[in-house]
């Protein structure tokens, strides 16, 4: 077995992921997340398989209006705000430290009318 040291900085694919933000047209909505990978690593920027999971809610394949929802360890939100956006009644999760930055996130993407109250995990 080799151990080699990790370094995103080494391939130019992973650049997008410190970019300060990341944008999207998905579910007819123009979404800016916020993205902050010195602070937060992984669960603060945007990974391919969300935007691939999010292009497949967008085909409308399963149908979202007055659904259910969880999205578990959101980081950016964006599973759970194209969700949202769908028509889906959406509870994004993630642990205590990216609390603050997916809320910002959720708060720029939703509409206010569309949005509860972010409650303390008990």
């Amino acid at each position: 077995m080799a151990l080699v040291p990790y370094d995103e900085n080494v391939l130019p694919a992973l650049s997008k992921l410190h970019q300060s933000s990341a944008e999207f047209t998905l579910a007819n909505h123009r979404i800016r997340l916020s993205q902050d990978w010195k602070r937060l690593g992984v669960a603060a920027v945007v990974w391919d398989a969300a935007v691939v999971l999010c292009m497949f809610l967008e085909m409308g394949k399963v149908d979202l209006k007055g659904k259910r929802v969880i999205e578990l360890g959101a980081g950016t939100g964006l599973v759970g705000i194209v969700a949202a956006l769908l028509g889906a009644n959406v509870t994004i999760t993630d642990r205590e430290p990216a609390l603050e930055f997916l809320t910002a996130n959720v708060h720029e993407n939703i509409p206010q009318g569309r949005q509860k109250a972010v409650q303390d995990s008990i």
